[in-house]
């Protein structure tokens, strides 16, 4: 991943935007990363979905579905090397390309994954997880747009749209109904026989999941508070009339009269 910011970063120095040219490496690079995400987690989400709970709650080499699981794991590797990478940069340049909110989403994650990798647990997680990533390419779009002076554009009007319909699809609805099917079904099966997953790394992994499904939840508190405020600028101003004219008028005649009183 250093690698292909290196790379990407002498590709933006081409550009004529000053902040392209500073920090564009890092949105291409999380461009690379949502993409592969997003392909991985949608087709294994596709296919656990279709399998018992077994096989969505940990990975068990008896079983035949064991190599959704596994791809799972697979997938995540190149994720967390992501989130490692971007997380170093993201401190490094505080707050330029991101605050407090996307360092602790970066640390949580990497613990998350790591957690999930090292017990073989929730593999449909991990899968769900990965399809979030969706959102972050019309995100990343719009950092490009806003950039090459765009911001009033139909183009960015649309990839707002996008933003906030794939972040309430895949962060919000989606997620939050992966923690019910996580803390209601899976969880209660990984603690009894025959699986006797350990209860601390069973229970700080749905505290995690749920907290990521919080902040989620605040993130779009804060898109729905911003297209609001878009939406209020953007009304067209109430033309006077000519009774607010005249009432006008008369203010200021008599507040003239009283002060040559």
């Amino acid at each position: 991943w250093e690698a292909c910011f290196l790379a990407m970063r002498r590709l933006c120095r081409r550009s004529s935007t000053p902040t392209v040219r500073e920090h564009g490496a890092s949105y291409c690079c999380s461009v690379i990363n949502a993409s592969w995400c997003t392909l991985a987690g949608a087709y294994l989400t596709r296919h656990l979905a279709s399998m018992p709970d077994e096989s969505a709650a940990h990975v068990d080499p008896d079983d035949p579905n064991s190599w959704a699981g596994v791809w799972v794991k697979q997938a995540a590797y190149p994720f967390l090397a992501w989130l490692a990478m971007d997380l170093a940069h993201t401190a490094y340049h505080f707050p330029k390309l991101g605050g407090a909110d996307a360092l602790a989403h970066h640390a949580g994650f990497i613990a998350l994954t790591v957690l999930q990798m090292s017990y073989d647990l929730l593999p449909v997680a991990a899968a769900w997880l990965l399809l979030g990533e969706l959102s972050t390419l019309p995100l990343n779009l719009r950092w490009f747009l806003l950039q090459h002076g765009l911001g009033e554009s139909r183009a960015l009007f649309c990839t707002n749209i996008a933003f906030a319909l794939t972040f309430l699809l895949v962060r919000v609805a989606f997620f939050w109904g992966g923690v019910a099917q996580v803390l209601l079904r899976l969880r209660p099966l990984l603690l009894a026989p025959p699986c006797h997953a350990p209860r601390l790394a069973v229970d700080v992994l749905c505290v995690a999941i749920t907290a990521a499904g919080c902040l989620n939840g605040w993130w779009m508190y804060k898109i729905v508070g911003m297209a609001l405020r878009a939406t209020e600028r953007r009304q067209p101003s109430v033309p006077p009339t000519p009774q607010s004219l005249g009432g006008s008028a008369q203010r200021v005649s008599k507040a003239a009269a009283a002060k040559s009183e």
